[in-house]
């Protein structure tokens, strides 16, 4: 599917399906500047939390660092590819 070095580079959870390889490529960790998308990514996490309430009452207490990193990552404020991935912000200089 994808050449055998690239593979080495690219950040390991992408590489499971074309669906992560493509939102990995476009979206993921993509410093973000338009308002409407940051403000749909506000909605988005908003929904997520009120889902992840209902998680907390049932035992699970990963909802609220988990949301706010998940938004700094989708607005591309925080960069967690890999330093090899040809994605890093280093590497698209």
């Amino acid at each position: 599917m994808y050449k055998k070095e690239l593979l080495m580079a690219y950040c390991p959870w992408s590489l499971h399906d074309d669906f992560s390889k493509i939102y990995h490529d476009t979206e993921w960790c993509r410093l973000h500047n338009d308002d409407s998308y940051l403000f749909e990514m506000l909605v988005l996490e908003g929904a997520s939390c009120k889902v992840s309430r209902d998680l907390k009452k049932r035992g699970c207490t990963f909802a609220g660092p988990v949301i706010i990193y998940s938004f700094l990552q989708a607005a591309g404020l925080i960069d967690d590819h890999l330093i090899t991935c040809p994605f890093h912000s280093e590497n698209r200089k």
